[in-house]
């Protein structure tokens, strides 16, 4: 069987969604203690090739650079200004 892509929600989706999500990818929510954070997403880097951020809160830097797998940075929402477009960018296919 085919491993599963990972995607990771930043923030709470509806859990309509979040179940639809989960029945094709394998869902990782990112709503940890900001101390635990770093932890999480080192258990998980390997797994992780999206992210689903919204307008209130999007991929940082230090998380798009934590994450090596990483391919879509995707927005739940109308705002973009928190996802780091600089750092996800960064080796992106032109």
């Amino acid at each position: 069987m085919e491993a599963s892509i990972g995607v990771l929600l930043i923030r709470p989706l509806s859990p309509y969604i979040q179940l639809e999500i989960s029945k094709r990818y394998t869902l990782f929510k990112f709503w940890q203690p900001p101390h635990l954070r770093r932890e999480f997403l080192r258990k998980h880097s390997n797994s992780i090739r999206a992210v689903v951020a919204n307008g209130a809160q999007g991929p940082d830097a230090e998380m798009i650079d934590a994450l090596p797998l990483l391919e879509i940075v995707a927005s739940h929402s109308s705002g973009l200004d928190k996802i780091d477009w600089t750092s996800a960018g960064r080796g992106a296919s032109q």
